[in-house]
Formats: C-alpha cells, structure tokens, sequence
C-alpha cells in the first residue's frame, strides 16, 4: 500500500511540475498531497507579507482563484497526456 501511495504522489507530482506558475503547483501539493488546510494554504503562501493580518481575506480570494486556474491548467496538462490507469487505484489513500 506503502508503495502505491508513493508511485501515485510520484505520478501526480510529474504532472503539477509541469504546472508554468510555481504557486499553481505549490498550492495543489500542499493542499492535496500534503493535506495541508486552506487557512494554512494561504499562510504558507501569503503570510509573510506585511499586510497579510489586514488583507487576509483577500489572499483567501487569492489562493482560490490560484486553486482553480491550476486546476484548469493541470486538466489541459492531463489531455495532452493522459495517465496510464485512469481507474483510481491507490487515490483514495492519498
């Protein structure tokens, strides 16, 4: 099991490297295969900022809007080339 999960991280990761914007990928690793939380999502990539305790649901806004058009941009990545099992095997012990 140990090793499914590893080959499925690896796998993943091969696509989100292909991600152009570093915080597209930085974004979906930590939220999907480290499981880290939004809140902590958004601290990670944000909370250095000065402004960051007075703006901070605007870096909310943000990190959402960088969610979804890594999603979109990791879904025209997986078009062009698919992954080998399309059948789930291993996802749910991520």
């Amino acid at each position: 099991m140990i090793e499914v999960q590893k080959d499925r991280r690896e796998e993943i990761e091969r696509y989100t490297s292909r991600l152009q914007k570093s915080e597209e990928c930085f974004v979906l690793e930590a939220r999907y295969l480290d499981g880290e939380r939004w809140n902590d999502v958004n601290c990670m990539l944000f909370g250095g900022n000065p402004d960051f305790e007075n703006r901070e649901d605007s870096y909310t806004r943000r990190v959402t809007r960088i969610h979804g058009r890594a999603l979109e941009h990791l879904a025209a990545i997986m078009a062009k080339d698919p992954p080998d099992d399309l059948d789930g095997e291993g996802v749910e012990e991520l």
